[in-house]
């Protein structure tokens, strides 16, 4: 969240100073778009916030650069092999938690 506020910070003025339009894409997560309940633990919690104010910031740039012929968007993929998901860890808490892996699909 911290890092794609920075981009927006650096980037929005560049393309307001060109005046020629553009596009920014912002990546939140399919975790908007359902029911994702808390474990407890802050792990999760703190993932749907920052995926929500991803939103929350494409909403609030959208908003001032629309002006300026500039779109705002985000884009919501779902599970992804990448290094936050594949690794032993998260495969060994997934066959801990069973009904919690199944609330996401």
């Amino acid at each position: 969240l911290t890092g794609t506020w920075n981009t927006l910070q650096l980037t929005a003025p560049v393309l307001v100073d060109q005046g020629e339009g553009g596009s920014i894409v912002i990546t939140s997560s399919s975790v908007t778009g359902r029911w994702i309940t808390t474990n407890f633990d802050g792990g999760i919690d703190g993932y749907n916030a920052a995926k929500f104010a991803q939103v929350g910031l494409m909403t609030a740039y959208a908003g001032r650069l629309a002006e300026h012929n500039i779109r705002v968007n985000t884009f919501h993929p779902t599970g992804i092999a990448t290094p936050m998901v594949a690794n032993e860890f998260f495969a060994t808490w997934g066959e801990e938690n069973p009904d919690y892996m199944t609330s996401w699909l």
